[in-house]
């Protein structure tokens, strides 16, 4: 008797695992850029590079890149400490990628991953 009742829901269930999803409307985020997007990133005035653990990222070329600075608000994008001398030096582009030391608003270190 119990399996009359569950029968519909497990009709229901195999019938759902059968669906084509090969139709989705989700993005591939590992996908090359397409024409439009390479065209937007350069109309910002971006070019195409490698994005961490994308394979692409829309990147900027930032004026104060390697000028000192003592605290993120002294640069254009982050303030990066730079190992070899432990001073701190604006990065060169935007945005920045990987494990790095950097310096905060208030000019603290803080370590920080970005993928």
């Amino acid at each position: 008797m119990w399996f009359r009742r569950l029968s519909p829901v497990l009709i229901c269930l195999a019938l759902g695992a059968c669906q084509d999803t090969s139709a989705s409307d989700e993005v591939d985020p590992f996908a090359p850029p397409t024409e439009q997007e390479i065209a937007q990133c350069e109309a910002s005035g971006g070019y195409i590079g490698s994005g961490g653990l994308m394979p692409w990222a829309c990147r900027y070329d930032l004026s104060d890149g390697g000028q000192a600075c003592t605290r993120s608000t002294d640069c254009e994008g982050m303030c990066l400490v730079n190992p070899e001398t432990n001073l701190g030096e604006c990065a060169a582009v935007s945005p920045v990628f990987g494990c790095v030391s950097m310096l905060d608003e208030r000019g603290e270190r803080v370590e920080i991953c970005i993928d």
